[in-house]
């Protein structure tokens, strides 16, 4: 089998690596980015580079788009042309069920089978053995192609778009738990509560394991508000499609999109913050 992935950031860098470790024999992984430019290099993980979508077409079986959201309509679009029947195109990149539905669409008229696969943990906890959930035409293809490294895969549906609703809609609670976190910090350190806060909640909420949890939340999203928010916008859209007020998740965006603007991901020197005090002091220091 070879396996190729679109977009080769964070994401697709801890998944090929886990797969890497494995050292299947028949497996060979590509990848085609625009840019290359996360610090994890595809050398790292034996991974091949290609230089187009049309190299990365005739090499590959099986393809993974793990664009940023907003791109899986335009990336459909860049690479079924060099498509064929008996290749699988899945699309990993957290897009909207809308948006899933056109980048399926698009694909199936090459010929090509079609994925939607939502991924429901962290990469680079996780990496080939994140929890995987798949809809679409090419859903059942997708677990017998996948099962030698993607242990943790389960079907849902048979449309393109159902497997994306499952992420967004978890998301209208961890994306915008995120946005009111930040809310609270910075709102505590205005009034010089915000040790107390945290604490006080700690007890409320298991002690150790929330103040683990808010490390991990805070910290990571000082340096991703941005995709964040992009991620409850499209829920949002979803709501508003379904007759249903996307209000506070609109709002939770926003928070994530303020957060966004400091960024704080080109700004950070040295180590990044690991802790919630961490991310608040970066937090205070870049706030105009």
């Amino acid at each position: 089998m070879k396996l190729g992935y679109i977009g080769y950031g964070e994401a697709a860098y801890a998944m090929s690596c886990g797969v890497a470790e494995l050292k299947l024999p028949d497996l060979v992984q590509a990848a085609c980015s625009r840019t290359f430019s996360y610090k994890g290099k595809p050398e790292d993980a034996g991974v091949i580079r290609c230089s187009s979508y049309e190299e990365m077409a005739a090499l590959c079986d099986t393809i993974f788009c793990m664009t940023p959201n907003t791109a899986a309509v335009p990336t459909a679009r860049a690479m079924a042309p060099y498509l064929k029947p008996g290749q699988l195109y899945a699309d990993l990149s957290s897009a909207a069920p809308k948006l899933m539905e056109e980048a399926a669409e698009i694909i199936e008229k090459s010929g090509a089978l079609f994925a939607d696969a939502a991924m429901l943990d962290g990469l680079p906890k996780f990496r080939n053995k994140v929890n995987i959930v798949v809809s679409g035409t090419g859903a059942d293809e997708f677990l017998k192609r996948t099962a030698a490294f993607l242990p943790n895969v389960e079907k849902v549906g048979e449309k393109p778009g159902e497997a994306s609703a499952i992420k967004m809609l978890r998301s209208l609670y961890t994306k915008a738990h995120l946005a009111i976190a930040f809310d609270m910090i910075e709102g505590a350190a205005a009034y010089g509560v915000e040790d107390y806060v945290m604490q006080s909640l700690a007890e409320t909420m298991d002690g150790k394991d929330f103040i683990t949890g808010m490390n991990g939340r805070i910290s990571g999203g000082i340096i991703h508000a941005a995709r964040r928010a992009d991620e409850l916008e499209m829920a949002a859209g979803m709501l508003e499609d379904a007759g249903l007020d996307p209000g506070l998740t609109l709002a939770a965006a926003e928070k994530l999109r303020d957060i966004g603007r400091l960024d704080l991901k080109n700004k950070i020197t040295g180590e990044r913050p690991k802790t919630w005090k961490g991310a608040l002091e970066w937090i205070k220091k870049v706030r105009p």
